[in-house]
């Protein structure tokens, strides 16, 4: 028997697959992201039951357009990620409490976690059509999780006045005020620090 053939065959049905899900740029009728390229189980000629039809993939989890940490979500949060250029804490919800990542991690104080969600809970919005300069970059990203799910998905561009420009999962922009940037600060130093 000739394995080659096999096997040059799997070779290439796995070379054009990576996994990893690639989103468009922002769509300029105003509507969501799609993921492209996102694992999903494979439709098949014939299901399980042996009826010959095709399954088509399932949708991904809807995108987070909260502006403020609802009371549902703040109950069943599960992760934390802020990121910037500068640096970056994952902080996960374990046994014993929340516990930042890493080789400078640690658990962190529930006095300083509920003050952060506190934060996040009482956000005011106003949404703009305005979008950052030319040129001009999202400094800050500010992520809730439940499982896999994106609850908040904050990109944080300037910050005028005291209001930070950020930019929702769907693409659209808000003038996000409350928000303290001390307090979600992306390096684990501020977090496992005295609360």
């Amino acid at each position: 028997m000739n394995v080659a053939v096999p096997l040059a065959l799997l070779a290439s049905l796995v070379a054009g697959c990576d996994g990893r899900p690639k989103l468009r740029a922002a769509p300029s009728d105003g509507g969501a992201a799609v993921a492209q390229g996102a694992p999903h189980a494979a439709a098949s000629d014939s299901d399980e039951s042996g009826h010959g039809e095709a399954h088509p993939p399932s949708p991904g989890p809807p995108v987070a357009t909260a502006t403020a940490l609802a009371p549902q979500a703040r109950a069943e949060l599960t992760t934390l990620r802020v990121m910037a250029h500068v640096g970056a804490v994952i902080i996960r919800k374990e046994e014993g409490g929340w516990v930042v990542s890493g080789p400078n991690g640690c658990q962190v104080s529930p006095a300083r976690l509920e003050r952060a969600l506190d934060n996040l809970a009482s956000l005011r919005s106003v949404p703009t059509p305005e979008r950052p300069q030319d040129g001009a970059e999202f400094e800050l990203q500010v992520v809730a999780q439940v499982g896999q799910a994106r609850v908040l998905h904050f990109d944080m561009a300037g910050r005028v006045a005291g209001r930070d420009l950020v930019q929702l999962g769907d693409y659209s922009t808000h003038w996000i005020t409350g928000f303290d940037r001390e307090l979600w600060a992306p390096n684990a130093k501020a977090w496992c620090g005295p609360s």
